[in-house]
């Protein structure tokens, strides 16, 4: 399963209109609300801090940028928050509410930005919000696979976004054998992971199916956008003996894939007549050799 690994702390932190769970500190995959709203206007929205431990924490809120290397548009002067600083007693649940903002003069496309709650003692336990904005509904996004990878340790999926609103891309893995027999089936990047504008988002499977007998098999990536855009991609790949992989052939764009069943289904069949027709003429060969060996016997 194509999926992210989510560290488990004791501070728990949930938003109210996500259905995701971060558990505290910094995870692979950061806690993600998405908004929209048009220029001009205000969204709210809130953070519920569970606190799980078993003593008071004093937790403290803060704005921030995406991670520098995101460099996209910046939403963090519209964010107000109430508070920066609060005590959370343990078992308690406390709820912030914040507001966003969006200038009259705000254009059509994605703004980004990132509340941090964190905690004021040693533990400096800290979990990041990331907060996604639509503003409009003139933005476009614009994806593709910018690379496919497979080794004999991992499969690597790099998908970007070369416009200008944040999307996923989600859909199905396949690995398919010779005889058009699917081995494996992974989901492609079932936790609904965003790609923003001008980003790429690298999805690694390393438990994919490695123990594979030697032979052709043919890896299928088959996406699909939240705007409808299909992403597709192909790798046919051998393997040894000793499980070593070497590429024979990369594509990335539309695969038939059905197609493609179909015709590794027909190279099987193919192959299993050729064998067969093989065998019957070895046979012919063999007993008319014995039979003119007979004859000149008799």
């Amino acid at each position: 399963m194509l999926k992210k690994i989510t560290k488990i702390l004791t501070l728990l932190v949930t938003v109210a209109t996500s259905s995701i769970t971060v558990m505290a500190a910094s995870s692979d995959l950061p806690l993600q609300v998405e908004y929209s709203g048009l220029p001009g206007t205000s969204i709210n929205g809130q953070i519920s801090v569970l606190n799980t431990a078993d003593k008071t924490h004093t937790i403290t809120l803060s704005v921030d940028e995406c991670p520098a290397e995101s460099q996209v548009p910046s939403l963090t002067e519209w964010i107000v928050l109430p508070t920066t600083a609060f005590p959370v007693k343990a078992g308690e649940k406390v709820v912030i509410p914040y507001q966003i903002n969006i200038p009259i003069n705000a254009s059509a496309q994605g703004y980004y930005g990132t509340i941090k709650v964190e905690t004021t003692d040693e533990q400096g336990i800290m979990a990041d919000q990331v907060v996604l904005l639509e503003v409009g509904e003139n933005g476009d996004k614009e994806f593709f696979m910018q690379d496919l990878s497979i080794n004999q340790n991992s499969l690597n999926i790099e998908i970007a976004n070369k416009g200008s609103v944040h999307g996923t891309v989600e859909g199905l893995v396949e690995i398919i054998d010779t005889r058009g027999k699917v081995i494996e089936e992974m989901p492609l990047n079932d936790q609904g992971q965003n790609i923003l504008p001008n980003n790429a988002v690298t999805y690694v499977e390393d438990s994919y199916a490695k123990n594979l007998p030697a032979g052709v098999y043919y890896l299928v990536i088959d996406g699909k956008a939240d705007n409808g855009q299909q992403i597709q991609g192909k790798i046919t790949f051998q393997t040894d003996r000793n499980g070593k992989i070497e590429i024979i052939d990369k594509y990335i764009g539309s695969v038939d894939i059905d197609s493609l069943r179909g015709s590794a289904q027909q190279q099987y069949v193919t192959l299993q007549t050729a064998l067969a027709v093989a065998a019957i003429l070895i046979f012919a060969i063999g007993f008319v050799a014995v039979g003119k060996y007979c004859i000149k016997g008799v």
